[in-house]
């Protein structure tokens, strides 16, 4: 008897800061076994390796700098790559967390194995998801006024909303998390993904 490989299956999620992306790339972690790539833990790899600090602007600076430097498609390229290293079996399902520009997508844009999931939540919303969730001491102290200023800033709102354009599905970050839970479950059920025992 032949043994078929799976195919690999890619979702990409994309949305503003705050509004559950992290929160469904877990989800599918723990429910499907999906393999984690983050753009953001990516950048503050190279933040590390010349020690600066992880600010979100120090990112933010450090991503413009290498599109314009490399391409606009800088990362998607970085992502992939970061792929291509994740031990055979953690390739099944891989969850690309924090897709930003169209570019980012670009090594998957039309191919059947991979889905773009956009998540969407009020700003209000976001802004008091980041400062409860403080991951770091930037956020924990944010203001409205600075989270509304970063927003305009040219990776974020028009940018994602391009970006957005292009996904298949899209999450309501607004619900409660068992509701997002569920929009989840039935995208997975589309994907035919199985759910661990």
């Amino acid at each position: 008897m032949v043994k078929t490989r799976r195919q690999q299956i890619i979702i990409g999620l994309v949305g503003p800061k705050g509004s559950g992306k992290g929160t469904v790339a877990r989800y599918l972690q723990r429910r499907y076994g999906a393999s984690i790539i983050s753009c953001p833990d990516i950048l503050s790899k190279v933040l590390s390796m010349l020690g600066i600090d992880h600010t979100r602007m120090n990112q933010i600076k450090l991503v413009q700098t290498l599109r314009a430097t490399f391409g606009q498609d800088v990362m998607g390229r970085a992502v992939a790559m970061a792929i291509a290293k994740l031990p055979r079996s953690a390739q099944r399902l891989v969850v690309i967390d924090n897709i930003r520009p169209r570019a980012d997508w670009a090594p998957w844009r039309g191919k059947r194995n991979a889905t773009l999931v956009a998540i969407t939540a009020d700003v209000r919303r976001r802004y008091e998801r980041l400062r409860k969730r403080g991951k770091t001491a930037e956020e924990h102290a944010l203001s409205y006024a600075r989270f509304l200023r970063e927003e305009r800033l040219p990776t974020e709102t028009r940018t994602i909303i391009k970006t957005s354009r292009e996904a298949r599905f899209t999450i309501d970050g607004n619900a409660v998390l068992k509701d997002v839970y569920n929009q989840v479950d039935a995208i997975a059920k589309w994907l035919k993904l199985k759910a661990r025992e």
